[in-house]
């Protein structure tokens, strides 16, 4: 079979939707607990803005990763 190229790899797309959704909930998640009525010792250590670089670093890394690993073109079938 042959394999389709793309012009956008995988790992490229798993960064930029895991780093948006990962910037999107972590900074939402900072917002809503500093308002929630929760003890004093969950309050978020980041705010919004922060949560939400914080977020988009960390899923992006994790995209990344995430792309690579499934992505068929890096890796060869050997097998027949």
């Amino acid at each position: 079979m042959d394999k389709k190229t793309n012009n956008v790899n995988m790992p490229i797309v798993g960064m930029l939707i895991l780093g948006i959704l990962g910037a999107v909930i972590v900074s939402a998640s900072c917002a809503v607990i500093s308002h929630w009525p929760l003890p004093v010792s969950v309050v978020p250590y980041f705010g919004g803005a922060q949560g939400f670089w914080w977020g988009a670093v960390v899923g992006a890394i994790t995209g990344l990763i995430i792309g690579y690993l499934v992505d068929e073109k890096h890796f060869t079938d050997t097998t027949y």
